[in-house]
């Protein structure tokens, strides 16, 4: 049987993690190949809801309209979560987390033009929007995912469409399957 391993998903918002995420796990299920990887199951963790479910949350960041998370407390109990494997940890940066952690990094990408329409749609503006969209054109959480992962592989894909998204689980799951072999 071979080795479990933990799969980093990091994006901008609105490149589409939590999507592929989902359909990552259900795919994976379906596919039958958890007993030839050595995880019967894979299991998302998105970490801005697992923070908010378990009151991990400081002061509410009016710029960003958000909560900031007590990242000291997160770290603490995911460390929980990725000791058992299997599991897809989706989040919109990659540098707090343990090294240790993951033996596979992917970063989505999305063209600028439709992830402006995407993060309009959830309600983005001013400093959120402007400083989101940098982001990906300076593909700062690509080269963030280099940096704080040297030793895990890293996949860097296109986001944009459903068929590109299919495309990208077809290729999370492959390599997947081919790490834990």
């Amino acid at each position: 049987m071979g080795r479990g391993i933990n799969v980093l998903v990091t994006g901008v918002p609105g490149s589409g993690k939590s999507g592929l995420c989902e359909s990552l796990v259900e795919l994976y299920k379906e596919s039958g190949i958890g007993g030839e990887c050595g995880m019967e199951c894979l299991v998302h963790v998105d970490v801005s809801k697992f923070a908010v479910e378990k009151g991990f949350t400081l002061e509410y960041d009016s710029d960003y309209a958000t909560y900031e998370i007590d990242e000291e407390r997160v770290l603490d109990e995911l460390e929980i979560e990725t000791a058992k494997h299997g599991r897809i940890v989706e989040y919109h940066s990659c540098d707090w987390f343990p090294e240790r952690w993951f033996q596979l990094v992917v970063v989505l990408r999305c063209s600028t033009e439709i992830l402006f329409d995407r993060l309009k749609e959830r309600g983005y503006s001013g400093k959120k929007l402007e400083d989101n969209m940098q982001c990906e054109i300076f593909n700062v959480l690509g080269e963030e995912a280099i940096e704080s992962y040297p030793k895990a592989e890293h996949l860097e894909l296109r986001n944009d469409t459903l068929k590109q998204q299919k495309d990208n689980i077809g290729i999370i799951l492959d390599k997947i399957q081919e790490m834990t072999k």
